[in-house]
């Protein structure tokens, strides 16, 4: 659910004029593994879909909601609309710079954006009507417009009107969606689906292979493009409009950056207005259970840790691929993501949200209620069964004496996540006391 109202926004970023839809999946963290899910869909199906599906239902959403909203202002109010898109535009500028200096970013990176910068410039001012118009399209040009489509929504900071109007596909492209003509948009929606693939396949590839390089190109030609959002409907006046167009910049700044991080935000505004914002006192000798701690202690009581056990006869990789598999809806995907453990349980359950909307969880052909005390029956099973099958997971209980356990990364509410804070200490602690 929450990717698919995600997808709404970036749904609308792929409408308005400077915004990218792809930008957006940056931003709220999910463009890596759309990319991923699109370059490796049938090797696993099922998994890569439960994440497509709510994007691009999202996605068509936000273009089916917002288009006519957009295309009204823009023809109305053109100066204050395209003022408050450039607002909306340079609040991501900080978000998207924030994912580019995630890995191992360093100061030779800001020749890459300051290269690219200089090349999206260049491509936006020489690159019009590179080729001849195309008119009258043959079957290998339409497939081009396809495969050009794709590829200008895929990388972001690519603007899909300059990279057609170089191939001189733009007006085929306009006039072929406006009429319909299918002689043309049947073979280009063939090179739109082998574009995605591949491009998905090679952007897949430069991310996991070269992240902080592609990542800086990217930005780099992203931010080249911002200037394009002013059109020549929108020189200044000494006027009232020009007044509310320059605080409508201001104003879509608030809004993209406030929503590229709404949860960090909104503690950010609490902490301003002086409420209390700080989490409970951790106790001075407590340990904090982290699945990458250096405290061996943490680490092996974490449910990342490896601690292989057996409940009702399904073989599980540790507590984390029995807690994820409980979001599966069939026994045989069960089966399989229990046998996981760690990140890779995990990622396997990041996207299998309907338990939180019907507030039932699956286990061995049976729906039962997450607030319920079945749940917590099934859960205090589990634990037991791990205690009883390692020894390690023992002694680290052992190890911890009588010290206060704390997980100060867990969530509290029983719909944010499938093993809340509490419920997952008090099992520790129940166990530590036997």
């Amino acid at each position: 659910m929450l990717n698919f109202l995600k997808s709404i926004i970036v749904g609308v970023g792929g409408i308005a004029p400077g915004l990218s839809g792809s930008v957006m999946l940056v931003i709220f963290g999910l463009y890596e593994r759309v990319i991923n899910a699109v370059a490796t869909l049938f090797k696993r199906l099922r998994k890569n879909l439960s994440l497509l599906i709510p994007v691009v239902l999202g996605f068509g959403v936000g273009i089916l909601l917002f288009s006519k909203v957009v295309d009204f202002f823009l023809d109305t109010y053109p100066m204050q609309t395209r003022y408050l898109f450039l607002g909306l535009v340079i609040g991501t500028l900080p978000l998207f710079f924030r994912e580019v200096q995630k890995k191992g970013f360093n100061d030779r990176y800001y020749y890459v954006i300051a290269v690219s910068l200089l090349l999206g410039f260049a491509l936006m001012t020489f690159s019009r009507d590179l080729f001849p118009r195309v008119e009258e399209p043959n079957f290998l040009q339409s497939l081009l417009l396809g495969v050009a489509v794709a590829g200008s929504s895929i990388v972001p900071g690519i603007d899909s009107a300059v990279i057609l109007s170089a191939l001189g596909l733009y007006e085929l492209y306009v006039d072929s969606v406006a009429n319909l003509n299918f002689t043309v948009l049947l073979p280009a929606l063939i090179g739109l689906a082998l574009g995605a693939v591949v491009i998905s396949f090679i952007m897949n590839f430069l991310i996991k292979r070269f992240y902080t390089l592609t990542f800086s190109v990217i930005f780099g030609l992203f931010t080249s493009i911002i200037p394009s959002v002013l059109t020549d409907k929108c020189v200044p006046r000494a006027d009232l409009g020009t007044v509310i167009s320059f605080i409508l910049v201001p104003l879509g700044f608030a809004i993209s950056f406030y929503l590229g991080d709404v949860k960090g935000n909104n503690k950010a505004i609490r902490k301003f207005l002086g409420k209390n914002t700080e989490e409970a006192e951790v106790p001075e000798n407590a340990i904090d259970i982290i699945s990458n701690s250096t405290d061996p202690i943490s680490a092996a009581l974490s449910n990342f840790a490896s601690h292989p056990f057996v409940i009702d006869g399904v073989s599980c990789g540790g507590m984390e691929g029995f807690l994820q598999s409980l979001k599966c809806l069939n026994k045989k995907d069960q089966i399989r993501v229990a046998a996981l453990c760690g990140k890779d349980a995990k990622e396997e359950g990041m996207d299998r949200d309907l338990w939180r909307i019907t507030g039932k969880v699956y286990w061995q052909g049976r729906f039962i209620k997450r607030n319920s005390e079945e749940f917590d029956a099934l859960i205090s099973r589990a634990y037991d069964a791990m205690y009883n099958e390692n020894e390690d997971f023992r002694e680290a209980l052992k190890a911890s004496a009588k010290r206060p356990l704390v997980h100060t990364v867990g969530k509290r509410g029983k719909r944010a996540t499938i093993l809340t804070e509490e419920e997952f200490i008090s099992n520790l602690i129940r166990l530590r006391s036997l």
